[in-house]
Parts: C-alpha cells; structure tokens; sequence
C-alpha cells in the first residue's frame, strides 16, 4: 500500500508541490491582509436623517 503511494507522489511530484506552494501563498497573503486591515480603524461614518421642510 504504501509503495503505491510513493509511486504516485514520484508521478506527480510536480502537481503536489504546486498546490502546496499556491496554499502557502494564499494562506500569507489572507494572513497579511487581514493583520493589515485589521491595523486600519477608521472612525465610523454617521449619517444623519435629513431634514427637509
């Protein structure tokens, strides 16, 4: 069972190792956005009713 197994990681060792390099990146990337957003609090906006006579 588990030759099986390194003969499909050997066939394929291109295609794991870009899904794993393209979650990587997407895992920092969402890190770093949100650590980013995250550190720019704006006031919030405040609407007030118009008022029209």
């Amino acid at each position: 069972m588990l030759e099986k197994q390194k003969i499909y990681v050997k066939q394929n060792k291109d295609y794991i190792f870009f899904w794993i390099g393209f979650f990587i990146l997407l895992v920092t990337a969402f890190g770093i956005g949100f650590l980013l957003g995250n550190q720019n609090n704006p006031t919030p906006i405040i609407i007030e009713k118009c008022s029209e006579k």
